[in-house]
């Protein structure tokens, strides 16, 4: 089945490929749908969409690519958001998937994604999708928002990280931390754009 996980993915981290490896252990076939731009985010904060696509693709092919090449052909990242109209809404973009795929893709999502969805645009209609729900550490489900979803997983897994973190850490200089949190290529192009070493190193 197809499990889309909508993100920013702004980089892509280590948290991302933990959950992307548990969801292809689910014998999912995952499509990273990659955001130009979320409606509840701020747009300033967004490293460019083409560096992003780029970030996830290197990340993607340093830990699968070469290891597990049948889980690597499970994995697609996705820049249909890209050729959507803007601002992008997710129905729009799961009626397009749907259309695609002949059927409806289950959705990844937060526990903290879940309980705000009831806010989301044409939500009702999101909600008829079936759901991966990963529990996120410090939020319970609302109930009341659950007895309205078919939520077809549920994946326990622990982490610890986020993207602003990351950026917030290359900001600071803190490039130990950043360069332990991305894989070491999709790091280079992430430290590259960020241009805070002059040069890159190779080890």
């Amino acid at each position: 089945m197809k499990a889309v996980y909508f993100g920013s993915f702004n980089p892509i981290h280590y948290g991302h490929i933990k959950q992307i490896n548990y969801l292809l252990m689910g014998d999912y076939e995952v499509e990273l749908i990659v955001s130009p731009h979320n409606p509840h985010k701020n747009i300033n904060s967004l490293l460019p969409f083409d560096l992003r696509m780029s970030i996830c693709d290197t990340a993607i092919n340093d830990i699968f690519g070469n290891l597990i090449p049948s889980r690597y052909t499970k994995i697609n990242i996705n820049r249909i958001e890209d050729s959507l109209d803007k601002p992008n809404y997710t129905y729009l973009t799961l009626r397009k998937l749907t259309e695609l795929y002949g059927k409806k893709p289950a959705i990844v999502m937060g526990t903290d994604v879940i309980n705000s969805l009831h806010t989301w645009k044409n939500s009702e209609e999101i909600m008829t999708y079936p759901i991966i729900h990963l529990h996120r550490s410090g939020y319970n489900l609302d109930h009341l928002i659950t007895q309205k979803l078919n939520i077809l997983d549920s994946i326990d897994i622990k982490v610890n990280m986020s993207s602003s973190k990351v950026r917030e850490s290359m900001e600071n200089g803190d490039i130990d931390f950043v360069r332990k949190n991305m894989t070491k290529n999709s790091f280079k192009l992430y430290n590259r754009y960020c241009n805070i070493n002059k040069i890159i190193d190779d080890e």
